[in-house]
């Protein structure tokens, strides 16, 4: 499972990357906008980082609590 979110936050990451290139190429004169929009994606780049994390480490913890061995 975290293998998958990870790889979910992978794909998301490439497709803000691309999506952050797109839009410098279409506003090419306007670098106020460029680098507004490049520290916004950052920023949504960055929660979705800290979430992916938590949750991952929330599913392993859940995983190792229902195991039937655990004591």
């Amino acid at each position: 499972m975290t293998i998958v979110l990870w790889a979910f936050f992978a794909l998301a990451f490439l497709g803000v990357y691309a999506l952050t290139l797109a839009f410098n190429e279409r506003v090419v004169d306007d670098t106020n906008a460029m680098e507004i929009f490049s520290s916004s994606a950052c920023l949504v780049l960055l929660a979705l980082f800290k979430l992916t994390g938590k949750i991952s480490q929330y599913w392993v913890l859940f995983k190792a609590s229902t195991r039937e061995d655990a004591i």
